[in-house]
């Protein structure tokens, strides 16, 4: 079957992901009814389809582009190597009737344990035949189901009458010391807000120098990147060693590469590479000095 995936191709076809508004700009009363309470992480929202083919497409924003930026790679690439794309196609009648969303989670200013959590993390569910989003329950499941991760629950089914969200105090994140910074406030009719500031109104980067950043970062992942691919400095294929390393400096430092990474991608790409280069050479001369 199909492994590969497009971006953007088809996002004109797409249903358009509602903005999770902050809970202080609705006047809709949370009074009545149950609730489910989630982590809300940095990143943007993600969206995906896949055809019966099993080629899936991915698109953000509504925006048709031909190429997932640097900082989202991370995101498809988990969606498209975790996926039980048999368990997905056997659980619908059409699977392409459906649209998946997700955070796509980036450094925005919040420094997670960035091994731990995963690129995307689900989200939603768009049912194109009810013309209506799945409940999060039913979401939830269905993510466990196919493979990837469901966006954390800290309460569910929480009556509303239980819940103030004026003096309600973030739990814990999942995936960092301290609390998360911020909450999905979801109702089961499918309204949903956000309980927090954004993460970008929280932390701002300094000022920092995008050669210090990527050499940092290289030294930082190079060896464990080494691991994954199950090769060592003497044997590994540098430009494949420097490209994934790319991918993920794209995505752990993207609070300090913004600019960068927004309007130069490729001078960032080979700035990893010269670094990546340089650990190598020097990794190499170390063992030839002990040999």
């Amino acid at each position: 079957m199909p492994t590969h995936s497009t971006f953007g191709t088809q996002v004109d076809s797409m249903h358009p992901y509602p903005t999770i508004r902050s809970i202080e700009e609705t006047a809709t009363s949370l009074n009545e009814g149950h609730l489910w309470l989630q982590e809300y992480v940095t990143g943007p929202i993600l969206g995906w389809t896949m055809d019966e083919s099993g080629l899936i497409t991915f698109g953000m924003d509504g925006e048709t582009v031909d190429t997932a930026p640097p900082s989202l790679r991370r995101a498809v690439d988990h969606v498209r190597t975790h996926i039980d794309r048999d368990g997905l196609r056997s659980g619908v009648d059409d699977v392409s009737q459906f649209v998946f969303y997700g955070f796509a989670t980036r450094n925005e200013g919040i420094d997670y344990d960035w091994e731990a959590i995963q690129p995307f993390l689900g989200v939603d569910i768009w049912a194109a035949p009810d013309e209506d989003f799945v409940p999060p329950d039913v979401t939830e499941r269905v993510y466990d189901a196919i493979g990837l991760a469901p966006i954390p629950a800290f309460e569910k089914e929480l009556p509303a009458t239980h819940f103030d969200p004026a003096t309600y105090e973030p739990p814990q994140s999942h995936w960092r010391d301290g609390p998360a910074v911020g909450v999905v406030v979801r109702k089961k009719g499918g309204q949903r807000y956000r309980l927090g500031s954004k993460p970008t109104d929280v932390s701002q980067a300094d000022t920092v120098d995008p050669e210090t950043v990527i050499d940092s970062e290289v030294s930082r992942l190079l060896d464990g990147e080494l691991d994954r691919l199950n090769a060592t400095a003497e044997t590994v294929d540098v430009n494949t060693l420097a490209d994934r390393i790319f991918d993920r400096i794209a995505r752990t430092s993207y609070v300090a590469l913004r600019d960068e990474l927004n309007t130069a991608p490729d001078g960032v790409r080979e700035m990893v590479r010269t670094a990546v280069r340089g650990e190598i050479r020097t990794t190499r001369r170390g063992s030839d000095d002990t040999a």
